[in-house]
């Protein structure tokens, strides 16, 4: 399959309440930057956001926020990243967007309508620009929003240190379908070549040379890691409150968010300045509660849909912006109103901390009773005592199927798939509970413990968590992969946090397996880099349950309530 080229994306126009500018960095580049004011102004806090999706564009709807925080008295300074659409420079992602970042502020501060307060909004890639805003350390930032995004984003976009991570394709297809050159382009990649560089070549011909994707390779090559912060990592210099917000069904981006939130709350002084949002949605903000799907809840064409997400949204963000840049009450958010998290199925709650008091709850992972009539197993309060052997096939030419698309991976709720066909799998281990007769509240981590061996050197497992309804629809809740050698060990998989609840008459299932393509990239079944690999070979990989080995589900489970 050749590369297919399905759509072309230019400059949107733009907004007629925007006041266009090319704000010069100290390179001279200039940066296309609208700014929006409130209709009746004097000296006001600007609100900076920073994309390569294009600042015009319907998806951003960036008109349509500066008008909401236009209504709390914010001005929107809304500008292209670095050769991204209307902006000059080079089309390369993370090296120059912390000196973009200051440079950018320091010009609103000297703007006759600023006051000399700035806070920092994004998602996605330009969370990370909001982040790289917080390294420049520039004093007039007073507060940000990172959101859908992590501070690890850089390293796991473009690093693919493969014997670490299994690497993942939807972030090389990000890197050639917006980081080729200005315009962003979807295409359709064929993942399946051997080796995959032929088909990063074939997109360079047909779009041209892509800097992002020749770091990747660079990358997967030496096993370097990516740090585009420099000495300034927010790990380290983050001094302004930070609202971390993340969604439980963004299992691309949402781990990374939460992690970083660990880390700062994790650190003695300054972990007060951290706040945390946590929703039952996707990347994209589509909600587990409108599911399935009606179209008047589809933003994507759906103009009223997309005006209430967005007057939630800024809802949200001004209130933090109101207490931090404004020095409103931020007593509000102390004690027990730290958090704000969703409880899927349930509706918001509050803590003063994540993740909350918990119990853990173990499930162990039972080998099935006839493996020639039924080969699925049982997840049970206790192990069988008899140690129980089971095999699958890891084919590299015949990998198991992601649920979702390369571009369905961000809006995942959107169709929400129903997974069962993947479960009747061969090459898929299977476990599942009986029905529940009481809810049961997921809330927090979860981790998968296996006891397995593979006949290959190395090789990829992925362990995914579902939510069986009683009609049988299959409903992935928490996934996560990890590398393992071939060598018979407990293999810790850590999956994506979350917080939902199972309900009655459900049942829990836990999926085993060695691949999940396009998401990932396919594991060769030879000691290759992956990305550069030529010959695959079958492999034997073997989960063993029961007895000694401790194969087992751990959950952070909330007492049952009525």
């Amino acid at each position: 399959m050749a590369l297919e080229i399905r759509q072309v994306v230019k400059p949107a126009a733009v907004d007629e309440h925007a006041d266009q500018h090319k704000v010069s960095m100290r390179d001279g580049v200039r940066l296309a930057t609208d700014v929006y004011l409130p209709s009746r102004h004097n000296r006001v806090e600007a609100i900076l956001v920073r994309t390569p999706y294009d600042k015009s564009s319907r998806y951003c709807a960036l008109p349509h926020h500066a008008r909401y925080f236009a209504e709390r008295g914010y001005a929107l300074v809304a500008q292209d990243c670095r050769g991204k659409f209307r902006s000059e420079g080079e089309t390369v992602p993370y090296t120059t967007d912390v000196a973009d970042a200051y440079d950018t502020v320091d010009w609103i501060t000297h703007q006759p309508w600023s006051n000399g307060v700035v806070g920092l909004l994004g998602a996605s890639y330009y969370g990370y620009t909001t982040w790289a805003g917080v390294a420049s350390g520039h004093p007039a930032i007073r507060a940000a929003i990172p959101q859908c995004t992590g501070l690890e984003l850089p390293d796991l976009h473009m690093a693919s240190r493969w014997r670490q991570v299994v690497p993942n394709l939807w972030g090389a297809d990000d890197l050639i379908q917006i980081w080729t050159d200005p315009s962003d382009y979807y295409v359709t990649i064929d993942y399946s070549r051997r080796p995959i560089i032929e088909a990063f070549q074939e997109a360079s011909a047909r779009l041209g040379p892509c800097r992002g994707m020749d770091i990747l390779l660079a990358k997967s090559k030496s096993g370097e890691t990516v740090n585009p912060f420099g000495d300034s990592h927010p790990f380290w210099t983050t001094n302004i409150p930070i609202l971390h917000w993340a969604e439980w069904f963004d299992h691309a981006l949402g781990p990374l968010g939460l992690r970083d939130w660990a880390w700062f709350r994790a650190l003695p002084g300054r972990r007060d300045l951290h706040f945390m949002r946590a929703n039952s949605a996707d990347h994209g903000g589509f909600l587990l509660e409108d599911v399935p799907l009606r179209p008047e809840n589809d933003y994507d064409v759906n103009d009223k849909a997309l005006e209430l997400k967005v007057a939630g949204e800024v809802r949200e963000e001004a209130d933090f912006f109101d207490m931090f840049l404004r020095q409103g009450p931020a007593q509000v958010l102390a004690g027990d109103r730290r958090v704000t998290w969703h409880l899927g199925h349930v509706g918001w709650q509050h803590a003063a901390d994540w993740p909350v008091t918990a119990n853990s709850s173990e499930y162990f992972l039972v080998a099935p009773a006839n493996p020639s009539t039924d080969p699925s197993g049982a997840l049970a309060p206790r192990p069988d005592a008899q140690a129980t052997a089971l095999r699958w096939i890891h084919d590299p030419n015949a990998p198991v199927p992601s649920s979702t698309t390369q571009d369905e991976v961000w809006t995942f709720l959107h169709d929400y798939p129903d997974e069962s066909e993947l479960c009747r799998r061969s090459d898929v281990l299977t476990f599942t509970t009986d029905a529940l007769d009481q809810h049961l509240d997921v809330v927090g981590p979860i981790s998968t413990f296996l006891a397995i061996k593979s006949s290959a050197h190395s090789m990829h497992i992925f362990a995914k968590l579902f939510d069986v309804t009683p009609k049988g629809a299959v409903l992935l809740v928490s996934r996560g992969q990890v590398v393992i050698d071939g060598g018979v060990k407990l293999v810790q998989v850590d999956m994506s946090p979350t917080a939902y609840r199972f309900r009655p008459q459900h049942r829990l299932r836990l999926a085993v397996m060695s691949s999940d393509y396009p998401s990932f990239i396919v594991h060769p079944g030879t000691d290759e880099n992956p990305w550069l690999a030529t010959k695959t070979s079958v492999v034997e990989n073997t989960l063993t349950t029961g007895g000694l080995t401790g194969s087992r589900l751990e959950l952070s489970t909330l007492p049952f309530s009525a």
